[in-house]
């Protein structure tokens, strides 16, 4: 690197027309030194990203906690007649879990479309792909999400008496 730049600087005091005791009228950058200058600004990006992700999967986490205790409130009677006769708090519990698992994966398989043709549109111009590790991450994501806002509809659903449950209106 060191001989790269004593040529370098030959070649552009030449090219100036500079004499042997004037001194430089430019630098030489390396690229690390841009590179740390850049690396806060790169930090700054993805703290900035990962929050606006960590914000917009809360949002959707309590629109899916929402979306399931309306299903557990409309179904509260199917809930009482499924309790009395012989369903296990488990059986209901891993039912409204899986269907908040459907709710997200459906939401997950809508971004994964639109990520894909925004990428198509990104790749006319410069080179684009969309890694299907990040999609399968996406996938997980979505799973986790559904398990984790919709415990706590699937608990209530789970924890109903199947007396109070069948008069329910």
């Amino acid at each position: 690197m060191a001989l790269a730049k004593d040529e370098l600087t030959g070649v552009l005091r030449v090219a100036r027309k500079l004499d042997a005791l004037e001194k430089n009228d430019f630098e030489i950058n390396e690229q690390q030194a841009l590179r740390e200058q850049l690396a806060p600004v790169k930090t700054a990006i993805y703290g900035v990203g990962l929050f606006l992700t960590g914000l917009s999967l809360l949002v959707g986490g309590v629109g899916v906690m929402n979306i399931m205790f309306v299903s557990v409130k409309e179904r509260t009677r199917e809930i009482g007649i499924r309790k009395a006769v012989g369903a296990t708090r488990r059986a209901i519990l891993v039912q409204f879990l899986i269907e908040a698992i459907l709710v997200c994966m459906i939401g997950g398989v809508i971004g994964v479309l639109l990520a894909m043709a925004l990428t198509g549109v990104v790749n006319l111009f410069i080179d684009a792909f969309l890694p299907a590790t990040t999609v399968a991450l996406a996938f997980l994501i979505c799973v986790l999400t559904g398990i984790t806002f919709g415990l706590a509809p699937a608990w209530t659903a789970a924890r109903a008496q199947p007396i109070e449950a069948l008069r329910y209106e």
